[in-house]
């Protein structure tokens, strides 16, 4: 019987095993979006509370899963949207105006200046004592 049961289900888990060597070798988008927020981890501290510049488009959709996949890859870190804490992420699609010196010229990060720029382009920042 078990036999029986186990072949009536053969056509649906040989469509699964074909969608899942279709997928290829390739990330899934949510794998990429959150492995590019784990560079960060070095220049942040262990625990606490971290800011998090919202870009331009707030609250597009893609906007706001970059900032839960931010909130979500770096726990047990707390990510908030604000630049009271004492450090502050800025992603790319903020438009932050260029960094001369380490020290940003937008005026919501004049209190900062900049910690550590990455190559996928996410910056973060460090209020001045």
């Amino acid at each position: 019987m078990l036999y029986a049961g186990l072949r009536a289900n053969l056509g649906p888990a040989r469509a699964d095993r074909r969608l899942l060597s279709d997928r290829g070798d390739g990330l899934d988008i949510v794998t990429e979006e959150a492995q590019r927020y784990l560079p960060l981890i070095s220049s942040l501290p262990p625990r606490g509370v971290v800011g998090y510049l919202q870009p331009d488009d707030w609250p597009a959709a893609g906007a706001q899963r970059r900032f839960y996949l931010a909130e979500y890859s770096l726990t047990p870190r707390v990510v908030v949207m604000s630049t009271a804490p004492e450090y502050v992420i800025v992603v790319p699609e903020a438009s932050v105006a260029g960094d001369s010196g380490g020290i940003s010229r937008d005026p919501r990060l004049a209190d900062f200046a900049l910690l550590q720029r990455f190559d996928n382009g996410l910056r973060v920042f460090r209020r001045l004592k």
